[in-house]
């Protein structure tokens, strides 16, 4: 190698090093900020998200296996409300848009997809502009179908079983996320799989739709592991009102669910 090719190499070898050089202080830089990044997180549905403070232990979840970050969380979770409804409530929008959140998660009416599809996609496809406009990430939560039994059943817009209105929901919220580059957390889902897998623990209340602790303490698993990239099953927490036993059964089986 001639003189003038031996500078060139150096030359290169020094742009290559310099490089990584540089990559490898802004990711530690980028470490460090998110050490001390507040992570703010919005909930908005109705009572399927306020029923055993579902928020609540999604947030005693993250701070069980995360202690540098910290983690604020608000809901706006009247009882009944569909997105349309929280489309037409103005403190909703209001406390999207200047929230400064990181992330929304939107639940819908649990019979919304199946009786009024095409107003359920309008008002989660607006509520998802307005979030991702304020700069947040969105997620779905994708609500359960009825238990075996329910009086829903006898209507065709049913699906006429848990398997079928299972499957009507979760279509509805696909489509939702397809159009929006948002993401379904597939709780209704898991929720239909478990009922089955570990009939000895209840989900579902005497209403046969909402959920008991053990229901809520399953969709709160679901959400941490699709929300955080986590392992359930590595948590320690459980609320009070669930036996220790029931609360691993249902974070192992999360943990080890691929749909």
């Amino acid at each position: 190698m001639n003189k003038e090719n031996k500078i060139i190499h150096l030359g290169k070898l020094f742009v290559i090093i310099t490089l990584c050089l540089m990559l490898v202080f802004s990711c530690n830089k980028k470490i460090e900020s998110r050490n001390h990044e507040l992570l703010r997180i919005l909930f908005i549905g109705n009572s399927y998200t306020f029923n055993n403070n579902l928020p609540d232990q999604v947030k005693k979840m993250f701070l069980d296996q995360n202690k540098t970050i910290s983690i604020e969380i608000k809901s706006l979770t009247p009882g009944g409300a569909r997105l349309q409804d929280h489309l037409n409530f103005p403190f909703t929008l209001d406390t999207i848009r200047e929230g400064n959140w990181d992330i929304v998660i939107l639940q819908g009416h649990s019979l919304e997809p199946l009786k009024n599809p095409i107003g359920f996609k309008d008002a989660a496809l607006t509520l998802i502009k307005i979030a991702k406009d304020s700069g947040a990430e969105v997620y779905l939560f994708e609500t359960w179908s009825r238990a075996l039994g329910a009086p829903e059943y006898s209507e065709e817009w049913s699906g006429r079983n848990p398997d079928m209105m299972q499957k009507l929901i979760s279509k509805e919220y696909i489509d939702v996320a397809i159009s929006t580059d948002a993401t379904v957390i597939p709780i209704g889902r898991i929720w239909q799989r478990l009922r089955i897998e570990i009939p000895e623990i209840g989900l579902y209340s005497t209403d046969s739709s909402h959920p008991t602790p053990c229901g809520s303490y399953l969709a709160a698993c679901v959400i941490y592991k699709y929300l955080f990239d986590e392992d359930p099953s590595k948590l320690k927490y459980y609320p009070n009102g669930i036996k220790k036993s029931d609360a691993k059964k249902l974070r192992d089986a999360v943990a080890n669910i691929i749909l």
